[in-house]
């Protein structure tokens, strides 16, 4: 499977399987570990995040990068997509 991410309201966005998967660049000051990647894989809201309670987020993650983020995204998809 091959992600296409475009930038969304809150990170970066790909539409996969009916979901949205999300990867969120986040400053991690405190810990001085630089860049994190946080992923999430959402249904509703649409792109702009803006569903309000519609948005139900299906998995959440953390990735040592980008890649990584993508990579188990990736693995949840071929999990758990219906």
């Amino acid at each position: 499977m091959e992600l296409n991410f475009k930038t969304g309201g809150k990170g970066f966005v790909a539409e996969a399987e009916g979901y949205l998967c999300w990867i969120v660049p986040t400053a991690d000051w405190a810990g001085a570990n630089g860049i994190n990647w946080k992923w999430e894989i959402t249904s509703g809201g649409g792109w702009t995040d803006r569903g309000g309670a519609n948005v139900a987020t299906k998995a959440t993650g953390w990735g040592m990068s980008a890649d990584d983020a993508e990579r188990q995204i990736i693995a949840w998809l071929d999990t758990n997509a219906d």
